[in-house]
């Protein structure tokens, strides 16, 4: 199954078929950083750091190209401003990323697209928000 259990790390990456030299220097990397209170890989706060030293141990496989996308969602201009369902800019509102379903198409191309996706129209949407607010104001 993609779900694998084990007593041990180096055990877990062996039935994961992970190097087990690598992911026991994960595991320790990051129990040294819980030890010491910072995280300096991914600044998780202290309080959330939790060691990683008594089995059973778990993985899960995560297969990226077997996510998929939502293909229906926010439909936007090209400022980033979202349009109801009679085709009309709803004021003040503006959208990004993987709210949008408008952006693929009928189809998803690949793992990490939504990423650009997200990137490219929350700066469009932010920008113009930005601009609107600025309008406003004045």
């Amino acid at each position: 199954g993609r779900v694998k259990v084990a007593d041990t790390i180096a055990e877990l990456a062996k039935r994961a078929d992970i190097d087990p030299i690598c992911l026991e220097a994960t595991v320790e990397r990051y129990n040294h950083f819980m030890d010491e209170g910072e995280d300096q890989d991914f600044f998780k706060k202290a309080e959330k750091l939790y060691p990683i030293r008594t089995g059973p141990f778990y993985a899960v496989e995560i297969r990226a190209t077997a996510m998929v996308s939502c293909h229906s969602g926010l439909e936007i201009d090209s400022d980033g401003q979202v349009i109801d369902g009679r085709g009309l800019i709803i004021p003040g509102l503006y959208a990004g990323g993987e709210v949008l379903g408008c952006t693929l198409g009928r189809r998803y191309i690949g793992g990490g697209i939504g990423i650009a996706n997200a990137l490219t129209f929350g700066r469009v949407a932010g920008e113009s928000a930005a601009k609107g607010c600025a309008t406003h104001r004045a």
